[in-house]
């Protein structure tokens, strides 16, 4: 036959599995969406599964009481499904295909049951059966019925389907999901009394659009129609079905089952139809694969375009953001930004100082009370000798105990400290944010290492015990001279505590003024214990007392004031720091990603090249699948 001819010429121009194992390749090859790849990979599958599958599977549709068991018993030349004006006669979703036995097999929670029937009515007895008490919460999904028949010899597979505009919405859903998944062609039958109703109508064109240029419509119980209203029938049905579904020529056969069954008048002119139908199923399986692979190529080619955009436009982003990296006026911002910070810092940091300050001279005051306390409290010569004797290691305890209020424990900071460096982590962050907002590009610098601000404990706050030892010594052996020698031991002691203030600042400076009151309380009432040494001692020392400690306190809070002040000037520092690393870190990475984004750039380039080729390719696809399935619609009028 010269179509089988074209057919074969077509098959072999069509090479569906070279486009499928290209698109297959593009699909994994190229970064796209995994909902899009996985989908496309699925239909490849899909599409080489029908492919492989040799026999020609037509899913028969109808509505309910459209004679739809009565055409498909009469395919078969057997009464093997229940006939009945209800609806409801077939629920299920049955596959029939050749067989030498009559069997069936049913999948019920997944599970195949296979069983073979030696009775023929047994056999038909439970085919009826399967329809029965099914419905949406049944085990059963589906059934698929082997039986010896000519017709299904030919390698067909009918697909009965659960008829449409049911009661029970899950039918619909059932016959749309079977047909996408199984059917090659679709065998659409609408009683001749009443054809092609609204509702016929409408479940065809929700569910079949993509099908339609390969559906034939059957006008059934053709024997119910007199012979001068056949033609008009089948006209109208053409006419009709051409302008509701947008189709050129569709396909219009009539049938009577009850005379292909009973040997009555249109039995040839239906088995004709049967001819026409499996002739055109032939060519629409093949049609039906060409549309697959044309659907599946224009998917392809859209998920393609989608990724040449995108490659697209994530290199213009690039440039865009280093050209904006690179925009002049970066050093200006960070110069404002800087000097903004700054001004901040010594305004929040005022506060800390002055409480920081407030809090210093409040330990200050207290703890000479309680030095004046002790002294006043001595009531022999000997007890205020010592006193002052001992003096230097109780003014080191006095500023280590200060120290320690302050928060400086174990060699650390002061609280004060931490309020300060607080406060320049806190701008350093803020214009670490509004570096970066201001460009975004230097997003990649958020997680760049601050400089760590690291704190010592001055050397002054340290009494250098060994220095004070030897001073002890040197003004008790003062001490055992005449009285005549005092002003030699006061100034020579002073000299050796102007010489330890070089080395000790605060506590060594007051060291020689210390010294020069011991000895002049061993001058003033040498070896006497009575209360006019002590009155005379008190008298002699009390101006020295005096200097000495107003100049020991005003050294400890100048040493811990400008430790305070100097610390505060690195933490300021800090944020100039942080800054300007991050303008020379901002300027290298500049360079970095000019250097890589146009090696990207170069990369995006070639693989949008490599892209726009296969596009390319997959239209030549397009285009040849779109010529060959013109060509069968004008030979078999598809």
């Amino acid at each position: 036959m010269e179509t089988e001819f074209v057919l074969e010429q077509l098959r072999g121009l069509a090479a569906v599995e070279p486009k499928l194992e290209f698109i297959r390749a593009a699909a994994e090859k190229y970064e796209l969406p995994e909902e899009s790849a996985a989908r496309i990979l699925a239909e490849c599958d899909l599409i080489e599964t029908r492919i492989n599958d040799k026999r020609l599977k037509m899913a028969v549709i109808g509505e309910f009481s459209s004679g739809k068991s009565s055409f498909i018993n009469s395919l078969l030349r057997e009464e093997l499904l229940e006939t009945d004006v209800l609806q409801g006669t077939t629920v299920l979703s049955v596959m029939i295909y050749y067989s030498d036995a009559r069997e069936i097999t049913v999948i019920e929670n997944g599970i195949r049951e296979r069983t073979v029937y030696e009775s023929a009515e047994r056999f038909r007895e439970r085919v009826r059966g399967l329809n029965r008490g099914v419905d949406d919460n049944s085990p059963i999904s589906r059934a698929e019925i082997g039986l010896p028949s000519e017709f299904l010899k030919r390698g067909i597979c009918i697909i009965d389907t659960p008829g449409t505009q049911s009661v029970n919405a899950w039918h619909d859903e059932t016959t749309r999901r079977i047909i996408h998944e199984q059917a090659d062609g679709c065998i659409v039958l609408t009683n001749a009394i009443a054809p092609l109703p609204a509702s016929l109508c409408r479940f065809v064109e929700d569910n079949l659009s993509d099908m339609l240029p390969g559906c034939i419509f059957v006008a059934t119980k053709l024997d119910l129609v007199k012979n001068t209203e056949r033609r008009r029938l089948m006209d109208f049905i053409a006419q009709k079905t051409a302008s509701d579904f947008k189709l050129d020529a569709p396909l219009a056969l009539p049938y009577s089952s009850l005379d292909v069954m009973n040997g009555g008048g249109d039995a040839e002119l239906s088995r004709a139809t049967e001819e026409k139908i499996l002739e055109t199923l032939s060519a629409n399986k093949f049609a039906i694969q060409q549309r697959g692979v044309l659907s599946l190529t224009r998917q392809t080619i859209d998920a393609l375009l989608e990724n040449m955009r995108s490659l697209s436009e994530d290199a213009e982003r690039r440039r865009c953001a280093l050209e904006q990296a690179a925009t002049v006026g970066l050093d200006e911002f960070v110069s404002k930004e800087i000097a903004a910070k700054r001004v901040e810092y010594d305004e929040r940091f005022a506060d800390v100082s002055r409480s920081y300050c407030s809090k210093l001279d409040d330990i200050c005051e207290r703890m000479e009370r309680e030095l004046d306390g002790e002294l006043d409290s001595l009531n022999t010569g000997d007890g205020v000798v010592n006193f002052f004797k001992n003096l230097p290691e109780r003014l080191s305890e006095v500023g280590n105990k200060a120290l320690a209020e302050l928060g400086a424990v174990d060699g650390s900071p002061p609280a004060a400290f931490a309020d300060a460096e607080n406060i320049s982590a806190e701008l350093t962050a803020a214009f670490e944010s509004a570096l970066t907002a201001q460009y975004p590009t230097l997003t990649l610098l958020a997680e760049k290492k601050k400089p760590e601000s690291k704190f010592k404990v001055a050397e002054s706050w340290n009494t250098d015990l060994t220095a004070n030892e030897t001073l002890k010594k040197n003004v008790l052996a003062d001490g055992e001279k005449d009285t005549k020698n005092f002003m030699v031991g006061w100034g020579g002691c002073a000299a050796s505590g102007a010489i330890l203030g070089s080395i000790i600042p605060g506590i060594g400076t007051v060291a020689g003024l210390i010294g020069g009151i011991v000895v002049g309380a061993f001058a003033a009432a040498k070896g006497s214990n009575s209360p006019k040494r002590l009155k005379k001692l008190r008298e002699r020392t009390a101006q020295d007392y005096a200097a000495v400690k107003s100049r020991f306190f005003e050294e400890l809070k100048s040493d811990l004031t400008n430790a305070m002040r100097k610390h505060s000037n690195a933490c300021r520092s800090a944020i100039d720091d942080t800054a300007r690393e991050y303008l020379d870190f901002y300027k290298e990475a500049v360079r970095e990603l000019t250097e890589r984004n146009n090696a990207e750039r170069l990369a995006a380039e070639r693989r949008i090249k490599e892209i726009d080729d296969d596009v390319r390719r997959l239209r030549t696809f397009s285009e040849e699948t779109e010529n060959i399935l013109r060509h069968l619609g004008k030979e078999n009028r598809l």
